[in-house]
Formats: structure tokens, C-alpha cells, sequence
């Protein structure tokens, strides 16, 4: 009985959390995360599926609309939590931000070669509602928000707008889908943020241990250099 008592111990401390199963959102967002038919899919989500993996956990991934929606599910508790994201406070309310997975750089994007950052009264384009919309309203910049990501590049193009202002990797991949050559336009990078996997406090309080196991599962998949 001592034996098995101790077995047990040395069981659920390897463990370190009760959970089986996980259930995660993600936004629209190539090529991070986005839905490829009926699948989740992107350069995120495949390093989230291979860290899941490793925690032997059965993951559900869910694709919302924008950041916006997966933060609702989170605070409805509808889901465990999202990916990827970069930090900030509305999130932090609900949710604990894992190590990065990567970094996600913040660039602007001009028509012409670019050595200066734009003034701030330029008109600049973002994603509605994501961090670099919400640092562009909080630094005074003119925002000129979109719902559409391929739009960006049409009002670039059309002169409806002066700049734009997004993460680079995604906005390279949108100009790949319009088949425009990134390289044709002038670009300079603003900053580098971690882009990591938000889990819900109320996860947390259940499963203590997980964001420990979850950071050093990270650390064996993580692509810093991108």
C-alpha cells in the first residue's frame, strides 16, 4: 500500500495537471492561424499542435473571426483559450500569456523605398481591432482601420491610403495570395513583439502546474528566428 500510495504521488506530480483535454479559438490571421477548408491551419497552429502533443493533451481548434471574438470566448468561457497573441491589457484581465512561439514583427509598407518612419499625418491602414490598430490609436497616428486584409494592398495602391501598418509576415503572405511582389514596395520594421498562446485564468485555477509544462513544451518548438 505504501508503494502504491508513493507510485501514485510520483503519478500525478509528472502530470502536474488534471486536464485531458483542451479547447482552443483562433482568429483569421495568415499565415499564423487561419481555416484551410475545415481545418486549422498555419505556421502557429502546427507548432501549437505539436506541443499539445507533447502534453498529451486531445486538443479542439476553433477559428473566430478576429482577436476580438476569441477574446469573447474566452471571457463567455467557451473556450480554454486562443492563438497566437501578442500581449495586452484587455487580455491579460482573463487570460495568462504562455512564452513566445515566435516573434511576430510589427512593419510599415509604402508604395516607394521607405528610411523614415511616416508622420502623424499620414493616413495609415491596419486590421481593425488588432494591437498594431489599437498602437496606432494610442501613439496619435490617422487610422484608417479594414475588416479585409487583401484591401490594404488596393488602397495602397489606389493612394486612399499612405501607409500600412500590420505584421509583416501576414501582410507578405496577403500580397503572395494577390500574387504582388513584397519586394516592389518599400518597408521598415517598427518592432518585434513575442507572439504566444493565451490560456484562461479559469483554466488555470483548475490544472496548477500547466502553464509551467505548457512553457517548456514551447521552448522545444519555438522559431525565434522568424
Amino acid at each position: 500500500m505504501r508503494f502504491f500510495s508513493f507510485a501514485l504521488f510520483i503519478l500525478v506530480s509528472s502530470l502536474g495537471f488534471s486536464q485531458k483535454n483542451i479547447s482552443m479559438v483562433y482568429p483569421n490571421f495568415p499565415p499564423f492561424t487561419f481555416e484551410d477548408g475545415e481545418n486549422a491551419s498555419g505556421l502557429g497552429i502546427e507548432i501549437a499542435k505539436k506541443i499539445f502533443q507533447d502534453l498529451g493533451l486531445k486538443h479542439q481548434l476553433r477559428s473566430v473571426t478576429n482577436y476580438d471574438r476569441a477574446l469573447l470566448t474566452i471571457i463567455q468561457k467557451k473556450a480554454d483559450g486562443f492563438l497566437l497573441g501578442t500581449e495586452n491589457n484587455s487580455r491579460n484581465k482573463v487570460a495568462v500569456l504562455s512564452e513566445p512561439l515566435m516573434m511576430n514583427r510589427w512593419s510599415w509598407f509604402s508604395m516607394k523605398a521607405m528610411s523614415e518612419r511616416p508622420t502623424k499625418q499620414d493616413r495609415i491602414g491596419t486590421i481593425r481591432n488588432t494591437n498594431t490598430h489599437k498602437w496606432l490609436v494610442k501613439n496619435g497616428y490617422q487610422v484608417r482601420p479594414v475588416d479585409n486584409l487583401k484591401s490594404l494592398y488596393f488602397q495602397l495602391k489606389k493612394k486612399r491610403i499612405d501607409y500600412v501598418f500590420v505584421a509583416e509576415m501576414v501582410f507578405k503572405k496577403s500580397l503572395k495570395d494577390q500574387k504582388v511582389d513584397s519586394k516592389s514596395l518599400g518597408y521598415l520594421v517598427e518592432r518585434e513583439r513575442p507572439f504566444g498562446i493565451y490560456i484562461a485564468k479559469e483554466f488555470l485555477k483548475k490544472n496548477h502546474g500547466f502553464m509551467k509544462k505548457l512553457n517548456a513544451a514551447i521552448k522545444k518548438h519555438q522559431v525565434l528566428g522568424n
